[in-house]
């Protein structure tokens, strides 16, 4: 893969984590901080992992944090009952699906691959997370 499409993945990635998390922090509620928790953990992790691993196609230790990432949302979306959680559960999903595939069918090409992980399972969670912040600061502005 081109490595300014990297480069520019990577930042703009971790720049849209940072900010949701601080809003989630900031203004969202337990269910967001939670959240926030999760899925910087998850980036953290993540980031570890590939610099142990390099950049190889599969990485069976990303799987595994995505894997584990996909049971904790589903537990706190179970917990909380709020929709962001549903939201950034199926972006999970696909992210986690996204390994499987790459397991099943070898030959799907990188540029593929990494477009599922980076946009579903990068930015859709956080995103998600984001419109939760919002939505909890907005239900805290009308009680």
């Amino acid at each position: 893969m081109n490595d300014t499409i990297r480069y520019i993945w990577f930042w703009s990635g971790w720049l849209s984590l940072l900010l949701a998390c601080l809003i989630a922090i900031w203004r969202g509620g337990l269910p967001e901080r939670w959240g926030a928790a999760i899925l910087f953990s998850a980036w953290v992790g993540s980031l570890i992992a590939d610099h142990i691993t390099g950049l190889t196609h599969f990485k069976a230790i990303v799987f595994a944090i995505d894997g584990a990432t996909l049971l904790a949302l589903g537990i706190l979306s179970g917990w909380t009952r709020r929709v962001w959680t549903l939201f950034a559960l199926g972006f999970q999903f696909i992210d986690v699906m996204a390994h499987a595939v790459t397991l099943v069918a070898p030959h799907l090409g990188s540029w593929a691959y990494y477009t599922a992980i980076q946009v579903f399972g990068g930015y859709g969670p956080v995103l998600a997370l984001l419109g939760g912040s919002l939505v909890a600061t907005r239900r805290r502005q009308l009680v």
